[in-house]
């Protein structure tokens, strides 16, 4: 049977299971077909992990009861199960967009690119209402502020060739690095909202150790590892 091109990746530790629920929905109503999701549960309390079994019932989930050891953990496991070529991590609080796997699949296609860092937008809800923020703002325009090389444009997205370790260097601390708050560190945030090489990702893994700033860490070092890169302004 053949693998799938994508692989999702959630943990879950005792998230409320209506938040659950509608992560699960936002991830099964995309409009890519062609991708397994993978569950970690990380020792949840029995209401949870009971829910998780009757959740899954659709034949591209896959569910792995585990005692708890933290979230990095938890995705080093699903990224040890994925049979994807491309990974992606979504947190069981996320809403991901409907076109999230199929913008994915056309930009990895358009920039051969090892990864590809979307945006994502944070929202708050009181009672009724939701006030959303957009977190990582990558325009071309805020590009310019670090003096990122126009021959890096391509459209509204911005990509790299980390074929030097000069070029790598520069992007690293550029976009590492930099103190430049309109970009919002984009690249040293939340994994979710992007698009790793399954087999980058088996390289480098999460460190199992450091509770703070390990998705920063794990970031920097796919950006030590991976030949290519893209940013693009799609929300996911």
């Amino acid at each position: 049977m053949r693998n799938p091109f994508f692989s999702i990746v959630m943990p879950v530790y005792n998230t409320e299971l209506a938040l659950i629920k509608r992560t699960y929905d936002s991830i099964l109503n995309q409009t890519y077909h062609d991708f397994e999701l993978i569950i970690v549960d990380d020792g949840s309390k029995n209401s949870v992990a009971e829910f998780l079994e009757e959740l899954c019932i659709d034949d591209r989930s896959r569910l792995l009861h585990k005692e708890n050891a933290g979230v990095s953990a938890a995705r080093n496991t699903g990224i040890q199960m994925c049979k994807g070529n491309y990974i992606a991590f979504v947190d069981a609080d996320d809403i991901i967009n409907c076109d999230f796997l199929r913008q994915a699949y056309s930009y990895i296609v358009k920039f051969n690119s090892d990864v590809v860092f979307g945006q994502l937008e944070f929202s708050t809800v009181i009672g009724d209402v939701v006030n959303a923020i957009t977190k990582n703002n990558c325009t071309t325009e805020n590009m310019d502020a670090i003096h990122i090389n126009k021959q890096n444009y391509k459209g509204d997205a911005v990509c790299f060739n980390l074929s030097s370790n000069e070029e790598r260097n520069n992007i690293i601390e550029c976009l590492i690095k930099s103190s430049n708050r309109k970009l919002n560190l984009v690249l040293t945030g939340s994994p979710c909202g992007a698009v790793y090489k399954a087999s980058v990702c088996r390289k480098i893994m999460f460190n199992e150790n450091i509770k703070i700033c390990e998705d920063q860490i794990f970031n920097y070092y796919i950006l030590k590892t991976v030949d290519s890169c893209a940013i693009v302004p799609d929300i996911w």
